[in-house]
């Protein structure tokens, strides 16, 4: 009813964190990435699930990409998706695309000519495609891209 909420975990087994991002995928919540600016910058690389949201397993303390605030995830065709980002400690917007169908096995999809680095977009499913929309890249950005995995027959 949106009225009744309960604390389910005080304090969950990872590192504080602002900038991250968190979804359901394949029956689990999943938290990954983030940091914290103060008192110093520290960005988070790591993959948390839980099936209850009680408790958590960390799945990769380091996934392969590069600690990074300001992305978006996706659930699309059996596949979590992680886009774009920013990487504080260079001061640095990220073009990148990773998938996994397993949260542990993650796979970097090459980006299509002209997909400039961002951090911030705008992502959602629609007519069974990805669409990322927009982002910050200094100046912010007004363009909007479409992935369609067509379904394995």
């Amino acid at each position: 009813d949106g009225k009744q909420w309960r604390l389910e975990t005080e304090h969950a087994p990872w590192a504080p964190r602002a900038y991250h991002n968190a979804l359901s995928f394949d029956g689990k919540l999943w938290v990954f990435s983030g940091g914290n600016y103060l008192p110093e910058y520290i960005g988070y690389n790591d993959v948390w699930c839980s099936e209850d949201g009680v408790t958590w397993e960390r799945v990769l303390e380091h996934a392969p990409w590069i600690p990074r605030t300001w992305f978006v995830a996706e659930s699309y065709r059996d596949r979590l998706w992680i886009i774009g980002g920013f990487d504080n400690v260079n001061q640095a917007n990220f073009a990148e695309i990773w998938y996994t169908e397993d949260g542990v096995n993650w796979q970097q999809m090459p980006t299509p000519e002209g997909f400039q680095p961002r951090h911030e977009p705008t992502t959602w499913i629609f007519e069974d495609s990805l669409w990322i929309a927009g982002g910050n890249n200094w100046p912010l950005l007004n363009d909007v891209w479409r992935l369609t995995i067509l379904a394995e027959e």
